[in-house]
């Protein structure tokens, strides 16, 4: 992991500027192929989400070793379980729709963003991703489990 992608999965896009004008290389993956875009995702920290997007925009469509894209990453990120953290969780996963990144799609575990936010329980993000399929005239492939 490269000290840009640290800054990005702990949300400090000061930090990140820093480092990118310090030369640091945005479209490096992780070994894993782990994008920033996937990393600042895992922070649930949106201007970090929005600056790793504006370095590397391609981002939005790529997947990781497990199958997971930005959106699955943002729903497992280590911050506090709090209102306003699901809160910027939504947030994170409609700029991320906006940008092109696929919110219902399984990945390497065979489970959707739906499921995994189910599990956490995440239920702003659930809202929001089946907000944002009903308006793109979908369903989500998995409904929730929530009552």
């Amino acid at each position: 992991m490269t000290p840009l992608m640290m800054a990005a999965r702990y949300g400090h896009e000061d930090i990140m500027r820093v480092l990118v004008a310090a030369g640091a290389q945005p479209q490096l993956k992780a070994q894993d192929h782990s994008t920033l875009l996937m990393f600042a995702a895992n922070s649930g920290k949106l201007p970090a989400v929005q600056y790793a997007y504006q370095l590397d925009p391609a981002a939005a469509r790529e997947f990781n070793d497990g199958g997971n894209n930005a959106v699955h990453a943002s729903v497992t990120g280590g911050g506090p379980a709090t209102h306003e953290a699901h809160h910027e969780i939504a947030e994170i996963i409609k700029f991320l729709w906006e940008k092109g990144t696929e919110i219902d799609i399984k990945n390497g575990q065979n489970l959707t963003a739906i499921e995994m936010c189910d599990r956490l329980p995440i239920d702003q993000a659930v809202d929001m991703i089946t907000e944002l399929l009903h308006q793109a005239g979908r369903e989500p492939i998995v409904a929730t489990q929530r009552k």
